[in-house]
């Protein structure tokens, strides 16, 4: 016999709500019979989820706190928990999950009727309904009142009924992950509306975009390396602090681009593993990454791009002071080198497996201003400037083409070679050839601790005595200040340097020196701030120990080298200090070296055993 029900009783207005498909084709019968009068009908018990994401556009505004319930946006996901009831004869009774644990168990009996008035008892599955009861709590959904709920206006306001929710709306992209399949395995149906926000959808395609920190792209490229310098490419000068190029990185989901930082940067605050260059190492290149966007919805993204990301621009994407609303990274004109090895290294991994197709915009002159900085690590060979009265050894030239290369890009750098190498005798050379060339129209400052001022003096007249030398020191110093501009190389010690610094602030320099730069490790200190009055084309640190304690000698040293590389001492405590003393986070000191090694020329003694 086939019962052909219809629901006679209201229908639930959550379900309104829900657009849930289908109708209640059974419902309760008003008795007329006794229940062993009426024909009994038995249905197979399914569970069934429905999860619509309700936002603005349905006027809800968000909703009010309420116990375990978290701080949400203006998105709000909703379940609704139905037990159904499908009979052989294709009909269906269903009664939404109770909200409350009930004090009296329902009868296991439902009594029904049809449209022409017959009764039927349809036999529930009490115990498969309280094992479904005991997962949706298992699974921390929360029961909302219809009071929680926050409209903005009477009319966008339904009659909610059982509707549910999880503490947070992130933990719907976890569930949807984990929990619908394995609900999916039990037998229970899962009802998704239009608007969902944490189904799951893969990247189509990935973009990177480069441009000034104007916002304009000056020249497109796609899928190669081709090198276009922008007018202007051919010296690296120091940028503004605010930096030079800016970075966007976003992804495209069926015509829509999504920027793809701020999915990044949440993404490193919950998987401690991307903070770890051996851990992230160990991701296979095909895995697959859940990125969660704006509003919930998960993304599921291949991991080789996201671990070249991530692995060159670690810093940007965690900086404490970046705007979390800001689509686009900003980067300084010297790292240039890091922004095109990131496109090449983009590139790679979608030759190497199928990562969809990347669109690369923007040269700007990367790809060449890239190559001069790379030339740091190997400059062209140099010949010792005639007059010098010392054989260099060959990586004492070495150590002289760094220098002339950083003079001729207009950037600092630091000679960190260990004590004995001859450091003195790569600077004097150093200021020599510059002299030699006609460059020397303004003198060479060198400040060095008052128990070097002697060997400086011996050792300038010993190797280049075709250097003007003038010492400053003694009481009689002062009428020494005027002779300045009338010679090559000016010596003068820390302790003086705070004293004399009106006199040697009011003179222009070729090239500032600082032998034993350690001695300025404290930005605060009198020294130190005498320095940055110091008005120069040019400015080398000469060290053994570019670093004795702690990473704030080396920003102090790069602070006055190149102000802004390193950004200011707050944001460098917060942004590298920290994380790699503190935390030990291994790819942020790889980041940090790397971002600093073309400025730092360090050889050990046994690195060059073989020549001394």
């Amino acid at each position: 016999m086939r019962h052909n029900f219809r629901m006679t009783s209201p229908r639930h207005s959550a379900l309104d709500l829900l657009s849930v498909v289908g109708e209640h084709d059974l419902a309760l019968a008003t008795p007329k019979l006794a229940d062993s009068e009426a024909s009994r009908v038995s249905g197979q018990f399914r569970p069934r989820i429905t999860l619509q994401t309700l936002d603005r556009g349905h006027g809800l505004l968000g909703l009010k706190p309420q116990g375990k319930l978290g701080p949400r946006g203006d998105s709000v996901t909703l379940a609704q928990f139905d037990w159904t009831y499908q009979t052989e004869a294709a009909d269906r009774w269903q009664t939404p999950a109770p909200t409350s644990i009930l004090n009296s168990r329902p009868p296991a009996t439902q009594l029904l009727f049809d449209s022409g008035g017959t009764e039927v008892q349809m036999q529930r599955d009490l115990a498969a309904e309280a094992d479904a009861m005991d997962l949706v709590w298992e699974l921390g959904f929360v029961p909302l009142e219809a009071s929680t709920f926050q409209w903005r206006s009477d009319k966008h306001s339904p009659a909610l009924g059982s509707v549910w929710t999880l503490p947070q709306e992130a933990f719907f992209g976890e569930f949807w992950a984990d929990q619908i399949p394995r609900l999916q395995a039990k037998g229970w149906a899962v009802v998704v509306q239009p608007g969902f926000a944490h189904e799951s959808v893969t990247v189509q395609r990935w973009k990177l975009v480069v441009s000034h920190d104007t916002g304009e792209v000056l020249s497109k490229e796609l899928d190669s390396l081709q090198v276009k310098p922008a007018r202007g490419a051919g010296k690296l000068e120091l940028p503004k602090r605010e930096g030079a190029w800016l970075l966007s990185l976003g992804i495209e989901i069926d015509g829509q681009t999504l920027d793809l930082a701020p999915m990044l940067a949440d993404l490193l605050r919950r998987d401690a593993r991307w903070l770890n260059a051996a851990q992230i190492a160990a991701i296979d290149d095909l895995a697959i990454v859940s990125l969660r966007a704006p509003g919930g919805k998960r993304i599921d993204a291949p991991a080789a791009p996201l671990k070249a990301i991530v692995g060159s621009m670690l810093d940007l994407l965690t900086d404490p002071l970046r705007n979390p609303h800001q689509a686009s990274l900003r980067l300084g004109a010297w790292e240039a080198r890091r922004l095109d090895a990131l496109r090449a290294s983009l590139l790679e991994t979608h030759r190497v497996g199928p990562h969809n197709t990347w669109q690369l915009e923007g040269d700007l002159g990367l790809a060449s201003l890239a190559k001069r900085l790379k030339v740091l690590s190997a400059p062209q060979p140099v010949v010792a400037p005639e007059g010098l009265q010392v054989q260099l050894r060959p990586y004492q030239l070495e150590g002289l083409a760094w220098l002339q290369y950083l003079r001729a890009q207009s950037l600092g750098g630091i000679l960190a070679d260990d004590m004995g190498l001859g450091k003195t005798a790569q600077a004097l050379a150093h200021v020599l050839t510059e002299k030699n060339a006609g460059r020397l129209d303004l003198p060479v400052l060198v400040v060095l601790p008052t128990s070097l001022i002697f060997n400086w003096q011996a050792e300038a007249k010993r190797m280049a005595p075709d250097l003007r030398l003038l010492t400053l020191q003694g009481p009689q110093r002062e009428a020494l200040f005027e002779q300045m501009q009338t010679h090559d190389l000016v010596l003068t010690t820390y302790p003086l340097l705070w004293r004399d610094t009106e006199a040697l602030a009011a003179q222009h320099f070729h090239l500032v020196i600082l032998d034993e730069a350690q001695m300025v490790k404290n930005a605060g200190s009198l020294s130190a701030r005498a320095l940055r009055r110091l008005q120069t084309r040019h400015s080398v640190c000469l060290t053994g120990t570019p670093m004795e304690n702690h990473l704030g000698e080396l920003w102090a040293q790069f602070d006055w080298l190149m102000p802004g590389f390193l950004g200011d001492a707050r944001h460098f405590a917060a942004q590298w200090r920290k994380p790699i003393e503190e935390n030990g986070e291994t790819l942020r000191a790889a980041l940090l070296a790397q971002r600093v090694r073309p400025f730092v020329l360090r050889r050990r003694k046994q690195d060059v055993a073989s020549e001394l």
